[in-house]
């Protein structure tokens, strides 16, 4: 049953074929080694960093009230951090 949805879908759109074809039989360098390993980490880890940058900026608001809100919210609903809130607090208070 699998394999007959797997074949019509790929029929009308042939994502089996274009991931075969571009990651999993790619010819890989002869020289490859752990550096290529972690370049590719670190740039997953980059763009990780960037879109999550860019979607607080986008929900950030830089009044005292909304952060003291904030910082109140997180003493609220996270027990765990210990130091992390007590700072929160006092940078809000400030």
């Amino acid at each position: 049953m699998v394999t007959r949805l797997m074949n019509w879908f790929d029929d009308r759109l042939p994502l089996t074929a274009t991931i075969e074809r571009h990651l999993t039989k790619y010819p890989a360098p002869i020289n490859m080694n752990i550096w290529y390993l972690a370049g590719v980490l670190l740039v997953v880890v980059l763009v990780i960093q960037l879109a999550s940058g860019i979607w607080l900026l986008m929900n950030y608001e830089a009044t005292a009230d909304e952060r003291l809100r904030e910082a109140r919210f997180i003493d609220a609903t996270e027990n765990s951090l210990g130091t992390v809130e007590s700072s929160e607090f006092t940078d809000a208070r400030l």
